[in-house]
């Protein structure tokens, strides 16, 4: 499944620049993440997430910092 954003333009411009492994390696850290996404969400972080706002809104921060950082 391919879906337009952050994650295909990353992996269709190391794919596109030759750098396949990279790419590979991108691709599988895509799909291990939303692996990991799909688990929690099943086990209930969203229910975390609603009785501590500050916590999402925290980690949310932390995932903007990291973005940028990359």
């Amino acid at each position: 499944l391919v879906t337009p954003g952050a994650n295909v333009l990353v992996v269709s411009t190391l794919a596109a620049s030759g750098s396949r492994p990279a790419a590979c390696f991108a691709a599988l850290g895509v799909t291990v993440v939303a692996g990991i996404w799909s688990a929690l969400a099943g086990f209930g972080v969203n229910a975390i997430f609603a009785a501590h706002p500050s916590l999402r809104l925290a980690l949310q921060l932390a995932g903007g910092v990291y973005l940028i950082y990359v």
